[in-house]
């Protein structure tokens, strides 16, 4: 059973996310209807009010009433559909999306960069950083905090580019965070922020040496076709 909100002496919920990790509903004090609140059940954070829940995300809902709320969810329970009374007093429709977001990223070959998982409230977990689903592993200069908040990329190669989440472990159950993107743009070779002659230069500057820093094309080999895939990608703009 869920239970009900401190105060309160029973509850009913309204539905649960596709994926069962988000429940919701109304807990009920008959003798005081005006103070029948919201709520939501999470695996890790058990039943807490709509606007705690919200809270966790930066949304404020100080002010609306929920006591009417016939939640709704969506297939992970990141948005939410339902009824609240308005702090001017009216009844109203709401749509609330909550997520947590990381923000997508682009870099230049042999640049960085930065992913944090955000923050759940929750201590005592392990974490597992993933590119395009698949874990990765430390690697000394390319691939630093693997298993930590905070995963940095450094040399970043054409071939880094993808799409990186973290898979967050705790007592209570396992939380993924969004995934973002990285973008390795190989057309800003000399990864001053442009995309121009200069980049030219400094590829095949690169490319005559036999660098593998020329390997756009990550086959192993520095040749004539790393000449065609970089040119594709520099007259593309990136």
């Amino acid at each position: 059973a869920l239970g009900y909100l401190p105060g309160d002496t029973g509850s009913f919920a309204n539905d649960v996310s596709e994926n069962g990790k988000v429940i919701g509903g109304v807990s009920l004090r008959p003798s005081q209807p005006s103070l029948n609140s919201a709520f939501i059940w999470t695996e890790c954070y058990g039943l807490e009010t709509l606007q705690s829940y919200a809270a966790r995300f930066g949304v404020s809902l100080s002010g609306y009433d929920f006591s009417i709320a016939r939640l709704r969810f969506n297939a992970d329970g990141s948005v939410m559909t339902g009824n609240c009374i308005t702090p001017s007093g009216g009844n109203r429709g709401f749509v609330l999306t909550l997520r947590r977001e990381m923000a997508s990223q682009s870099t230049c070959p042999g640049g960085s960069a930065t992913f944090t998982a955000p923050s759940d409230g929750l201590t005592g977990g392990t974490y597992q950083w993933r590119r395009n689903a698949q874990p990765l592993q430390e690697s000394p200069g390319r691939f630093t905090g693997t298993s930590s908040p905070t995963l940095l990329i450094s040399n970043a190669a054409v071939a880094d580019s993808g799409t990186f989440d973290c898979i967050v472990t705790y007592p209570c159950g396992v939380l993924t965070s969004p995934a973002a993107s990285l973008l390795v743009c190989p057309g800003d070779f000399n990864c001053n922020g442009a995309v121009d002659g200069d980049d030219v230069v400094t590829f095949f500057a690169q490319w005559d040496s036999g660098s593998p820093a020329a390997d756009v094309n990550s086959d192993g080999a520095v040749d004539g076709d790393d000449v065609i895939s970089w040119f594709s990608s520099w007259d593309a703009g990136c």
